[in-house]
Formats: C-alpha cells, sequence, structure tokens
C-alpha cells in the first residue's frame, strides 16, 4: 500500500466495555441498574454528599415537578448523573422529562423517549434542573431516582427523593340549578369541549408552553438527522437498504449508537467555533490505491458542544457501519491473487474490514462533502473553514472500526520478501469494534513510520487553528499549539 499522510480523526464510540466509564452520558443500557461501567462498589446511600430535591410533595392533574440535582450544602460538585422517574408500587420507569440545564440530554428508557436524563459533559457541575412530567390519567407515588458520579471510585446509585404524590381530579361541584335542568342540558354540555379560559389553572398553561418548547426541540434534531439522511443517500456507496435499515433501528431502545467526546481548543481565542462536528472515514485497506471516485468513504454525525467541550453520536449502530463498508473489487482481486498460496490468510482477509476516520468541524453550515478527490488522496483536502480562515480537526487522533483479523503473511515486494501486518503493527494491536488513538513517534523496532497509541474515546481533543505545521515543526511528544500537525502513519 503507499504511504499517505494522514490528519488524525476522533469518532463517536459506540458501547464501552463494561469496566469503563460513560464520559459523555449514559447509554439506555444502564437504564435498569442505573450504576456506571466502572466495575467498582457504589457507595452507601445514607453518607450521600448529594440530593434530589422536588418543589413540592405533591402535584394536581396536569402540572409538572421541578426537580433539582445538586449537593447537600457541602459544595461537592458531581461529573455525570443518569436520572429517572419510578413509580413507588413498582419500581417502573414512568413519565417524562424536559431538559432546563445545558448539561443534559434525553434517554429512552423502555418504549417511552425522553423518560430519564442523562449529562453530555464529563466537567463538574453544582446543579442540574429539569422537569418531570407525569404520564396522563397517573395516580399513585413516585420517587425521581438519581445516580451521581463525582469520580471515577466515587459514586452513588438510585439516591431518591422524597416521595412524591399524585392528587386525583377533584369533580366539579353544580349548583342545584344546573342538577335540574335535565337530561338534554347534561347531553349537550358533554358534547361540547371545554374551552380554556383566563381562569384555567395557570399550570396547565405552563405545561402547554413547555410541550411547546420541547416540540420545537425534537423538530429541530429531527431536521438534523434529515440533513445527514440526505447526504448519505447522495453518497456514491450508499445503498438505500442500508438507509432504511438504519432509520428502523434508530428508534430500538436496545440499541446504543456510538459517540465519542472531548475538549475543544482554539489557538487563538478570536477565533470561531464551529457550529456543528461530522466525522469523515475511509476503507484503511483501499487508503489511497483507489483513483476513481469510487473509493468508499462515509461521513455524518450529529454533534453538541459548548466553549470547551464536544459529543458527536454515530447515526448508525456498529452492525450496520459494518455492513456499510465496502471494498473496491480490483483492491479484493489483488489481495485475492497476492494471497493464492495461503488459503487461511485469503479467508481472512475476504471478511476483514478496517476503518479510518477524521473529526473536523462544519462552519456556516456547510454541507459535509461525500465526493472524494482523486481517490483517498482528496480526502484531507475536504475542509470547512471559519470566516479567519480557521479550521477545526481532531489532529492528534484516529479512530478506527474493525471486524476480524488477519495473520501476519509475507509477500513478494518487487524482488524482494517483506512482512504485512506485521503483529507488531500498531494496527495489528487494536481491538475489534470502534477504537481511538493518540498519535505518536515512530517505534523503530516496528518499521519507519509513525503510529497511534490508545486512548479513551472521550478523550480527544479538537484544535481549531489557522494554519497547518510545517514537517520541520512537528513534534508529537510536545505538539504545537497554534497549527495542525499530521500524522505520517502509513
Amino acid at each position: 500500500m503507499a504511504k499517505l499522510a494522514f490528519l488524525p480523526l476522533i469518532y463517536l464510540l459506540s458501547s464501552l466495555h463494561s469496566t469503563h466509564g460513560y464520559g459523555s452520558g449514559a447509554p439506555p443500557s444502564q437504564c435498569g441498574s442505573l450504576v456506571p461501567g466502572h466495575g467498582l462498589t457504589p457507595k452507601d446511600n445514607s453518607n450521600t454528599p448529594y440530593v434530589v430535591k422536588l418543589n413540592s410533595l405533591q402535584l394536581k392533574p396536569g402540572a409538572s415537578a421541578e426537580v433539582e440535582l445538586t449537593h447537600d450544602g457541602s459544595e461537592k460538585h458531581f461529573k455525570g448523573y443518569l436520572v429517572q422517574a419510578r413509580s413507588v408500587s413498582d419500581d417502573s420507569v414512568t413519565g417524562t422529562f424536559e431538559i432546563v440545564s445545558d448539561d443534559a440530554q434525553y434517554v429512552q428508557c423502555g418504549e417511552v423517549p425522553r423518560s430519564a436524563v442523562t449529562h453530555v459533559f464529563s466537567e463538574s457541575k453544582e446543579s442540574i434542573k429539569l422537569n418531570w412530567i407525569p404520564p396522563t390519567n397517573f395516580s399513585g407515588k413516585v420517587e425521581i431516582v438519581a445516580t451521581f458520579v463525582q469520580d471515577y471510585a466515587n459514586y452513588w446509585v438510585k439516591v431518591p427523593s422524597k416521595t412524591l404524590e399524585m392528587l386525583e381530579l377533584e369533580p366539579e361541584s353544580k349548583p342545584e340549578s344546573e342538577l335540574d335542568s335535565g337530561q338534554e342540558s347534561e347531553s349537550k354540555q358533554e358534547s361540547e369541549p371545554e374551552l380554556l379560559t383566563e381562569d384555567s389553572d395557570k399550570s396547565t398553561c405552563d405545561l402547554l408552553d413547555r410541550l411547546e418548547a420541547g416540540t420545537r426541540q425534537m423538530e429541530a434534531q429531527l431536521q438534523i438527522q434529515r440533513t445527514w439522511i440526505q447526504n448519505l443517500k447522495s453518497g456514491s456507496n450508499m445503498k438505500c437498504a442500508m438507509q432504511k435499515a438504519s432509520t428502523d433501528s434508530a428508534v430500538d431502545p436496545s440499541v446504543h449508537l456510538a459517540r465519542f467526546s472531548g475538549k475543544i481548543l482554539k489557538s487563538d481565542q478570536t477565533l470561531a467555533l464551529p457550529s456543528s462536528l461530522a466525522i469523515r472515514w475511509m476503507n484503511f485497506i483501499e487508503v489511497d490505491n483507489v483513483r476513481d471516485g469510487t473509493a468508499w468513504n462515509w461521513t455524518g454525525g450529529v454533534s453538541r458542544s459548548n466553549n470547551s467541550h464536544f459529543s458527536l453520536d454515530m447515526e448508525l449502530t456498529e452492525d450496520e457501519f459494518a455492513r456499510n463498508i465496502t471494498t473496491n473489487p480490483k483492491i479484493i482481486e489483488l489481495w485475492t491473487e497476492t494471497l493464492k498460496n495461503n488459503p487461511k490468510v485469503q479467508g481472512q482477509f475476504k471478511n476483514f474490514k478496517f476503518a479510518i476516520g477524521q473529526i473536523y468541524g462544519v462552519y456556516n453550515n456547510d454541507q459535509p462533502s461525500t465526493s472524494p478527490v482523486n481517490g483517498n488522496d482528496g480526502y484531507l483536502g475536504i475542509r470547512s473553514k471559519g470566516p479567519s480562515n480557521e479550521t477545526a480537526l481532531a489532529d492528534m487522533y484516529a479512530v478506527f472500526y474493525k471486524q476480524g483479523t488477519v495473520d501476519e503473511f509475507a509477500i513478494n515486494n518487487h524482488g524482494r520478501k517483506k512482512q504485512a501486518f506485521q503483529a507488531c503493527k500498531w494496527y495489528s494491536k487494536l481491538p475489534e469494534g470502534f477504537s481511538c488513538g493518540r498519535g505518536a513517534p515512530v517505534d523503530e523496532s516496528c518499521g519507519s513510520f509513525e503510529r497511534f497509541i490508545p486512548i479513551k474515546c472521550s478523550e480527544i481533543v479538537v484544535k481549531v487553528a489557522q494554519r497547518f505545521c510545517k514537517r520541520e515543526e512537528i513534534n508529537l511528544e510536545d505538539p504545537k499549539p497554534d497549527c495542525h500537525l499530521s500524522i505520517n502513519w502509513f
């Protein structure tokens, strides 16, 4: 394969191993236990420094409860959380939430959207506010329960609020004249809808306003997803059937979409932040060897960010993404011929998929391009620029997807025997599934190219800068803050 200088990227990690935490929010898989994936024992709730506050312990029909997650006066901040409402009678998840604070995102537990809320960023926070909306015609008692994560080793699971009681709707008493007005009058009243008047309960009006605001927010998210779907449909390698599979699975609560997250750093505080972030993937097996416009690539993602942190969600599950990766028939034919005397590795290669990608910033609502320029050599030239010619890139980081393994084998390279897929190579050490890496200097004991070392996928850094580093300026152990680096990885 040819040598290619690659500006590393960051991508959304799907499901982390059970010993990992969730730096960018809890997934739906935690809805039942509310236990972080830290692999440690939760702290005793009798000694928790955190509380779940309610504005009232009784709730009228049509009203919502104001909820606050905070400390008990100890001023101990927390980094992560997951909150639900549980029915006291059967411990089932009930009701929906409306987000008030910025560092919050909805989680779908079971079949009910917005039935839980978790953090977006792992920054320390003192308070999170939200509203809980009970189901229609719900009666009984509930507790708002929350898991608080102070740090990796210290967390409290299912810290309960005080019991919240739902009041039953009291029937309105009628004057005697109305009771004697006859069956015809009663029938007429029942057939006429009740109008909302100035004397209506103010909480009902507030609830309608919040529901309307929530609807607008959901419509905005749907519009983002429609844009990406349209973008994918226009790609040369995307099949409509694949699109439908993606859309169908997106509403399945058992599917956890990939997520990547981390920090945003500006080399100059006057530079503009991108309006959103996107991910660009390419086929590691093809690299720059396909130059007829048919090289596989995938661009997409739904991002959320503030001035210092970001998260980026994939729109395809791991299985869907794997099925979407294709390899040019000429490349397959080349490797099949090369491995004709090694049937074991030849079989491994037919089932092997390996993609590498880059996260970059999108300015002015530009549409991320799906068309490579001159194969994947043009991959790095596809960028969106801000008002001061700045670009946003995760310039020290790469994201990988790997399915299957390939044993080390020998090939004839212009009359010389050469080992391919050596066990010492960084890409041979990558786990299957999604993973992340940071650029590192050459390991002289195994080749002459720079490499990637594993990192957590919540530790990506997107840099905003106006220029790219000259080759003589690049030092992977002490990278310059005012220019984008490139990693000469293959």
